[in-house]
């Protein structure tokens, strides 16, 4: 995966269009997109690709992922979240299922905000059996 903080992908098109295109990501996960609803997915991105946003509710901000090597005929989905969190999680049913999970806390971070975005992340667990031996 790859993350970028685009300070508006609107003035950065042509910018996103030559990364998607030059890049071996799969997932490219974008923050502070200054999207805004009326804005349409195909403004950025071919049809190829699949893009999940949450935009924004005041001026900065948005977040938005694309999913590069997924094609449409896989299940895909966002997963709900609070509006007021900048959080955007996909799940996607490849053959190994994968979430994929973008997280943007704006500055200056409030303890409420915080708050909030650490009761959502508690219901999240990754469990895994690495099994690997120190060095």
């Amino acid at each position: 995966p790859f993350l970028w903080n685009a300070r508006s992908v609107v003035n950065k098109r042509q910018q996103l269009f030559s990364f998607i295109f030059s890049s071996d990501y799969h997932i490219v996960a974008i923050t502070e997109t200054w999207c805004c609803g009326d804005m349409k997915d195909r403004e950025f991105l071919p049809n190829r690709y699949s893009v999940f946003r949450k935009d924004r509710d005041s001026r900065g901000g948005g977040v938005f992922t694309v999913l590069l090597a997924f094609s449409d005929s896989l299940a895909t989905r966002q997963l709900n979240s609070p509006d007021t969190l900048k959080l955007l999680a996909v799940e996607v049913h490849a053959p190994k299922p994968i979430i994929v999970c973008l997280v943007y806390v704006p500055p200056p971070p409030s303890t409420s905000y915080l708050s909030l975005l650490f009761d959502y992340l508690a219901s999240i667990t990754v469990n895994r059996d690495l099994n690997c031996p120190s060095r």
